[in-house]
């Protein structure tokens, strides 16, 4: 079973699994998720990384 991959621009990425929140004045909540490029197989590279709502992220479906 591979895992979830997603589109963000024009690059494939996948969630690290970091995730951030913080709460606005209105009484609701922010989220943000963190991703990595799917051809970045080192965990320890961040140069890449990004924050994202997890709403701007593309879902892939299907195999290659």
């Amino acid at each position: 079973m591979s895992k979830a991959s997603y589109i963000f621009g024009e690059r494939e990425y996948v969630l690290t699994g970091r995730e951030a929140k913080r709460s606005k004045q209105s009484g609701r909540e922010e989220t943000k998720v963190e991703i990595r490029p799917v051809d970045i197989t080192d965990p320890e590279d961040k140069t890449h990384n990004k924050w994202v709502k997890m709403s701007e992220l593309f879902s892939v479906l299907g195999d290659d």
